[in-house]
C-alpha cells in the first residue's frame, strides 16, 4: 500500500504533462476563429487531456499497488492512443477503486478522441460527482460547454477548476480565450492571459500579441 496525495501531483503537474502526453506537450482542441484574428493566430484551447488521468483520488486515499499497476497499464494504452483498449481497461481500474477519478477523466478523453462527445461528456461528469474539484476533468467540461455555446456555464467550470487549483496554467489560458473571443471581457481576458504567461515562464509571444491587440481595442 501507498499513499498518494493530490497536492504532491499538483505540484509536479509538469513534470506529469511531460512524462504522460497522449502525443505532444499537450493536446488541443480548436475554437473558432475571432473576428479579428488572422488565420495563423488562431486561438485555440489547451486541454491537458492525458496529464488529467494522474490524479488518481482525493487526498488521504491509499491507493493499493495492483490499481495503480493496472492504470498505469492503461495509461500506455491512452499514450498509445489504443482508445479502445484504453476505455476498456480505465473502466476496469474504476471498478477496482470507486473512490478516484483520474479513470473517468482519461475515458472521457478517449471518448471524445474518437468523437462520441456524449460518452465524453458523461464520463467528465463522472469524474466530477467523485472528485467535484477534479481540475481536469472541470477544464475538459468546459471546453465541450464551451463548444456547444454555453459559454457562461463554460467559464464557471473554468473559473472552478481555478479555485481547485489556481496554478492551473491551462485553465487561465482557456478563460482568457473564453472571454477574449466569445464573452468579449476584455479585463477577463488580459487578466487571465497574463496569469497565464506569469505561469508559464511569459515566453509564449502569441499570447503576448493578442494582449496587445486586446489593449488596443480596450482604448
Amino acid at each position: 500500500m501507498f499513499r498518494i496525495y493530490i497536492k504532491n501531483l499538483f505540484a509536479n503537474v509538469i513534470t506529469i504533462i511531460l512524462i504522460l502526453m497522449l502525443a505532444s506537450c499537450s493536446s488541443i482542441s480548436s475554437v473558432k476563429k475571432s473576428s479579428s484574428a488572422s488565420k495563423n493566430n488562431e486561438k485555440a484551447e489547451k486541454s491537458d487531456s492525458s496529464a488529467a488521468g494522474k490524479i488518481l483520488a482525493q487526498p488521504n486515499f491509499r491507493i493499493s499497488k495492483k490499481t495503480a499497476s493496472a492504470y498505469n497499464a492503461a495509461l500506455k494504452h491512452m499514450r498509445a492512443k489504443n482508445y479502445d483498449t484504453a476505455i476498456s481497461e480505465m473502466q476496469n481500474v474504476a471498478k477496482m477503486d470507486q473512490r478516484i477519478s483520474g479513470p473517468w477523466v482519461n475515458i472521457g478523453v478517449a471518448h471524445k478522441e474518437l468523437g462520441d462527445i456524449k460518452k465524453a461528456k458523461f464520463a467528465f461528469e463522472k469524474a466530477l460527482t467523485i472528485n467535484p474539484k477534479n481540475p481536469f476533468a472541470l477544464n475538459q467540461l468546459a471546453i465541450l460547454k464551451r463548444e456547444e455555446g454555453a459559454f457562461d456555464i463554460a467559464e464557471k467550470l473554468y473559473r472552478q477548476a481555478l479555485s481547485a487549483y489556481p496554478d492551473y496554467q491551462n485553465a487561465h489560458l482557456n478563460l482568457a480565450i473564453l472571454c477574449d473571443v466569445y464573452l468579449k471581457k476584455i479585463d477577463c481576458a488580459l487578466g487571465h492571459y497574463q496569469e497565464y504567461l506569469s505561469l508559464s515562464g511569459g515566453q509564449d509571444k502569441q499570447v503576448i500579441a493578442w494582449m496587445s491587440q486586446l489593449k488596443k481595442q480596450g482604448g
